[in-house]
């Protein structure tokens, strides 16, 4: 297939089809949304890079961004547990690149910060740096400068340019919504000091994630192919980096390269593995849930697994009776859900819950629900 499309990675414009999904339903995964619609995803022939199909125009994206993107929670940043330990996900972020930061940098800039969660934590623990935001969504940005944060609202495209320079520049969670990425990495390339240091994190298919059915996000690479197209647009990674703590995503430490265009090689992407894999969990809980349309179901997890599979399962088009979370912040409504601790299983009744958060989690959970002598399916515990 030849679309318009040109891979940012290997500049190839020969594309084949990797996903269509047919639900008639969308994740938004930023903002933990489930709306009407399709994806449809193509796979480079020449380097493997994953790409949206259509291309979304400017104005497209800066109505997605600066209005629609208004997230599920406003202020309340994710919850990482770990052995009984909570972490938010701006403390896992700001600690995870905290080393890879030069030893006396002057100024940073993180572009793309959102409600100023991963910012917040660097001004508090670096209080002689300079530091500033921007942010495309004007609700994210308004909490962030509540939080007495320096944030500019503004999306960057085309001509724009930044009028400072910076030792330090972080986009963590950005590059991948970027249509115009080769233009995006040149306003970057403007910015950085002498020695300045750039600090990517991305989604990755190496390892066994869903961002792939993310609708917003365009791209979907390898370490190797994101690697490469840093090197083509003039950066070298110095080091490349995964958490644990934050699954699914890779830290790329970068600076201006001497040598621009010399690329490495791609190693061999796990996408399609990935996507087989997601989409063979999506018929069991489809068949699940057609073995069981008599019974009265709950979910447990508030988050963005449960809006994935009310994406492309059957369980969107199920009546969820309650929502089931350990995170109080989150008790309420959760598109369109009523939330409640595990304890409101103690007075009401269910005939199954189905798990609905991170697989990580799925077994830790599964064995707290057999005291409450209900029925858990938990779709991620025989990995």
């Amino acid at each position: 297939m030849t679309v318009e499309r040109i891979c940012p990675v290997c500049q190839g414009r020969a594309w084949s089809d990797f996903l269509t999904t047919g639900s008639g339903r969308v994740l938004v995964g930023g903002d933990q949304r489930v709306v009407p619609g399709y994806i449809h995803k193509l796979e480079c022939s020449i380097c493997g890079t994953i790409s949206n199909a259509r291309i979304a125009s400017a104005e497209e994206l800066q109505n997605l961004y600066t209005n629609e993107y208004l997230g599920q929670q406003a202020g309340m940043d994710h919850i990482f547990f770990d052995e009984g330990n909570m972490k938010t996900r701006g403390r896992v972020i700001y600690e995870w690149l905290r080393p890879w930061l030069p030893q006396s940098p002057a100024s940073l800039i993180e572009i793309g910060c959102g409600e100023g969660h991963v910012l917040m934590h660097v001004a508090k623990e670096m209080p002689w740096l300079k530091c500033r935001g921007i942010e495309g969504s004007q609700r994210a940005s308004d909490i962030a400068r509540q939080a007495g944060l320096e944030v500019d609202n503004l999306l960057i495209s085309g001509d724009y340019a930044i009028s400072e320079d910076f030792d330090v520049i972080i986009c963590f969670g950005v590059l991948e919504h970027i249509e115009e990425i080769e233009s995006f990495i040149g306003i970057l390339l403007k910015i950085a000091t002498t020695g300045g240091r750039y600090i990517f994190g991305v989604p990755l298919q190496d390892f066994l994630t869903h961002d792939v059915f993310f609708s917003e996000h365009i791209w979907h690479w390898t370490s190797g192919q994101f690697i490469r197209m840093l090197s083509r647009m003039g950066l070298n990674a110095v080091m490349v980096d995964n958490n644990p703590d934050y699954p699914g995503f890779g830290l790329f430490v970068c600076h201006k390269s001497d040598s621009a265009g010399v690329c490495p090689e791609i190693s061999d992407s796990n996408a399609r593995s990935i996507r087989d894999w997601w989409l063979g969990t999506f018929k069991s809980i489809d068949n699940w849930l057609a073995e069981n349309g008599d019974k009265r179901i709950a979910v447990f997890g508030a988050g963005e697994i449960l809006c994935l599979l009310m994406a492309y399962t059957d369980l969107g088009k199920r009546e969820i009776i309650a929502c089931l979370d350990e995170d109080i912040r989150k008790h309420g409504l959760f598109n369109g859900i009523p939330v409640y601790a595990p304890d409101w299983l103690n007075d009401n009744e269910v005939d199954a819950v189905i798990l609905t958060l991170n697989l990580r989690y799925q077994s830790l959970v599964a064995k707290k629900m057999e005291g409450y002598g209900v029925e858990v399916y938990s779709w991620g515990c025989n990995i």
